[in-house]
């Protein structure tokens, strides 16, 4: 589900409020307030109201992702330029915000199945290019696999630590290691 343009700002507050409270945490009255918009409103636009909401939210992120996170890992260069050009684009939003990450305020709580699906699948789909450039450069794909899944877990937890401290540097230092930490040969990465 792409988001039409004049969708878009709608779209980013609607995932503000998801990024500030949580699945759990968001009412229609928060995104009410947030938007402008009243209730029943947000009900014509979003009939399944907070699932259809959070599952919009997530095809907003998900064109975010393939276009900031994954294209540059896909694009031209090196693999150390590549890993750098999606590094710089996630410090270019996350750290002047700092703000949660959608995909994990969207994981937590009694999320549906079909949120945490969409959810799976945009990680995974991280993984797979993040895991991708480690083999262009000559990491094996097992290795490569396991670096990917701890890049991820290096970018959410610095993000969490980033946010929580108000102290962007554990998180610009996450991202400025993360060229090392996937393309070293194995014994430089202890």
């Amino acid at each position: 589900m792409l988001v039409k343009e004049n969708d878009k700002e709608l779209v980013n507050s609607v995932m503000e409020v998801f990024q500030t409270h949580g699945y759990d945490g968001v009412t229609m009255t928060l995104i009410s307030d947030r938007t402008g918009i009243k209730s029943e409103d947000l009900y014509d636009r979003f009939p399944g109201g907070k699932e259809d909401m959070a599952k919009t939210v997530l095809s907003f992120a998900g064109e975010w992702m393939q276009e900031s996170v994954i294209a540059p890992l896909q694009g031209p260069g090196t693999p150390e330029e590549r890993l750098r050009a999606m590094s710089m684009e996630l410090q270019a939003f996350y750290a002047p915000r700092q703000k949660a990450c959608v995909l994990d305020k969207l994981s937590c709580g009694n999320t549906t199945a079909d949120v945490k699906d969409l959810i799976r699948t945009a990680i995974a789909g991280w993984m797979d290019a993040l895991a991708q450039v480690a083999s262009e450069a000559g990491v094996s794909k097992e290795l490569a696999w396991t670096r990917a899944q701890d890049a991820v877990v290096q970018f959410e937890g610095a993000l969490v630590v980033a946010r929580l401290t108000q102290d962007t540097g554990p998180f610009e230092r996450a991202m400025n290691q993360l060229p090392a930490r996937l393309l070293n040969p194995p014994a430089a990465n202890l």
